[in-house]
């Protein structure tokens, strides 16, 4: 399995991010900016230069976009990594329509993909605070499953 993680250029500003910010900021939590990179959780029998291929022709737009495939990464005191991701069952439009361009491109049919979102929240705060911020504008738990 493979995560890919599509982000915008540190140049471009995420106006996403911003309302996420803003709204975290209105369920108490003194978060100083949100960045947000769209996740293609991917399952099937890639090689590299496929992965290559499937990130940088159909995954990420290389005017606006950076893309990189998710390692371990070192926790910072204040950045905050949440991944949001649908629960099984839950209709994936986004992750549909993404197996039939990778038909469409004669690359291998991915045995699962799923689409989320990562939100990278700055600011000094609680655990705690930030999972009650979570709940209240994010995620509905009903349909997501989410990890700090």
């Amino acid at each position: 399995m493979t995560v890919i993680e599509v982000f915008l250029k540190s140049q471009i500003k995420d106006g996403e991010g911003q309302t996420v910010c803003d709204l975290l900021n209105d369920a108490n939590l003194p978060a100083t900016a949100v960045r947000i990179a769209k996740l293609y959780r991917v399952e099937g029998t890639y090689n590299d230069q496929q992965l290559q291929r499937l990130t940088e022709e159909l995954l990420c737009d290389p005017i606006t976009e950076l893309a990189h495939r998710v390692e371990a990464t070192n926790a910072q005191q204040d950045l905050h990594r949440i991944e949001v991701w649908l629960k099984p069952g839950v209709s994936d439009p986004e992750a549909e329509s993404t197996k039939r361009a990778i038909r469409f491109m004669h690359l291998p049919k991915p045995l699962s993909l799923h689409c989320g979102r990562a939100y990278f929240v700055s600011g000094i705060f609680t655990q705690e605070n930030l999972k009650n911020a979570i709940v209240k504008t994010l995620v509905n738990p009903v349909i997501h499953t989410w990890q700090i």
